[in-house]
């Protein structure tokens, strides 16, 4: 028999996979209840969490762009 988790945040479908990163940063040992969003915020919301996923590994992220820049990779 499994161990039950504590409950969890609940978040947006968009934000739910950042929570879950930031519950596993902080040793957090839950799951996130996402429900879901209206379509009309999956635009904004895409852009949003794809930046804050770039600006949480800008070192990573610069890193593969200036590799990939580099000629004969």
């Amino acid at each position: 028999m499994s161990a039950r988790l504590p409950p969890g945040p609940a978040a947006g479908d968009f934000h739910g996979f950042r929570a879950a990163i930031t519950a596993r940063r902080t040793a957090v040992d839950t799951h996130v209840i996402a429900s879901l969003a209206a379509a009309r915020f999956w635009p904004t919301a895409t852009i949003r969490e794809c930046t804050d996923a770039f600006l949480r590994h800008k070192a990573v992220n610069l890193g593969a762009g200036v590799l990939l820049r580099l000629p004969g990779l």
